[in-house]
């Protein structure tokens, strides 16, 4: 573009002595005049009444907020955050019809909500769940886009219990020292302290699972055990690490600020 300098009267009486001299008189003798519609920016807090300038918004402190140019209606300023673009917010929910240049009309280029709750991609409003790149695991398992797992609690398997075993001992006819009536045996008696033998005593004993003590003639007592025995894993277990809530927030479609 081309731009006229417009010259202005030299003072009376100019003689210069040198090229440099004259050079300096004419450049402030003369100016250009740039059209508003081509870089012009007026600085003020409202919006101007010419849509053919270029507005640089202020606050009520005279501070720079952002620049407008007039299109479609409205005073347009591009959002430079990448729609798409996912934050932690640590306090309660906004008000997207307000929060940050958003208003309550339809989504679109200029109008709507600039931020949203954010969302997978498949559409569902991301809550109460931890987030992980997509890759893959150690164990060689791929996390692709949009996939989901874990649990909160966990009920253990067998496999998965500590190691330990079960030692259950079943008594036949236990007599007292010396013979007599066969007597059950309770949680704090001392077996190896008792006799065995008596017409009726077949003295024998064998390790098999069974029940719990105190155990009553010809039934089985339990201790420690054999490890094929499976634990009582019934009721699942905290699975979650420390946490702390807050919101995911997530840049909408919207592309520029708007002023009507």
């Amino acid at each position: 573009m081309n731009l006229p300098i417009t010259p202005q009267q030299l003072p009376s009486g100019f003689c210069p002595t040198t090229y440099q001299e004259m050079w300096n008189a004419y450049a402030a003798a003369g100016f250009v005049v740039l059209p508003d519609s081509v870089s012009q920016i007026v600085w003020q807090a409202s919006k101007p009444t010419d849509s053919t300038v270029t507005w640089g918004q202020l606050d009520t402190l005279g501070r720079p907020v952002r620049i407008y140019r007039f299109a479609q209606g409205s005073w347009l300023s591009y959002n430079t955050t990448q729609p798409g673009l996912t934050m932690w917010w640590f306090a309660a929910l906004p008000d997207f019809t307000q929060f940050d240049g958003g208003d309550a009309n339809p989504l679109s280029d200029i109008s709507g909500p600039m931020w949203q709750q954010a969302k997978d991609s498949n559409g569902n409003v991301i809550a109460a769940k931890f987030p992980i790149p997509a890759g893959t695991l150690p164990s060689t398992t791929v996390l692709a886009l949009g996939d989901t797992g874990g649990e909160e609690k966990h009920t253990l398997t067998a496999k998965e219990s500590f190691p330990h075993t079960h030692i259950l001992l079943t008594v036949d006819n236990v007599t007292a020292p010396g013979g007599g009536t066969p007597t059950n045996i309770g949680p704090n008696d001392n077996i190896a302290a008792m006799a065995f033998g008596g017409a009726s005593s077949n003295n024998s004993y064998s390790l098999q699972k069974g029940t719990t003590l105190p155990p009553t003639l010809g039934q089985t007592a339990s201790a420690l055990g054999d490890t094929s025995v499976t634990p009582n894993v019934a009721s699942p277990a905290n699975n979650m690490p420390p946490y702390v809530v807050g919101f995911l927030l997530q840049r909408s479609s919207r592309l520029f600020f708007a002023i009507n």
